[in-house]
């Protein structure tokens, strides 16, 4: 349980993702998944064309070079709104972008036990986004 109330916890969270998101400064050391810091990657689809590939290729090759034993932990957060059909239709484009980004991963070299992938809702979010981390 937080030292904040959900409310406060959500507030200062809104707070801080309207500074990065319009560039008041960047820091990913704070992450939408529980329990969970300094994602190696978070991929935000707040547009029809987000341009991912190339940057999730150079993160994983870089992971693996550090350390060639990693394991990637993905989670995919989709938006908790007040409708059950939209969030379903967030639900599943979320499952549908990790299986992409997954699949792209072991494109370089990963194996499929050196994945795992968890689903989150988020109410502060707009948009789908996955975060990537390493472990």
């Amino acid at each position: 349980m937080s030292v904040l109330g959900d409310s406060m916890r959500n507030l200062l969270l809104s707070v801080f993702l309207f500074l990065v998101t319009f560039g008041v400064f960047s820091a990913p050391n704070l992450s939408l998944a529980e329990g969970k810091e300094k994602p190696l990657m978070i991929i935000r689809f707040d547009s029809d064309a987000v341009n991912y590939e190339e940057n999730l290729d150079k993160a994983v090759k870089m992971a693996l070079d550090k350390k060639p034993t990693v394991f990637f932990d993905l989670v995919a957060i989709s938006p908790d709104t007040k409708n059950k059909n939209r969030n379903k239709l967030f639900s599943d484009d979320a499952k549908f972008i990790a299986k992409k980004i997954t699949d792209q991963i072991k494109e370089n070299g990963v194996t499929a036990n050196m994945i795992r992938t968890t689903y989150q809702q988020n109410k502060t979010i707009k948009y789908n986004e996955v975060q990537i981390f390493v472990q």
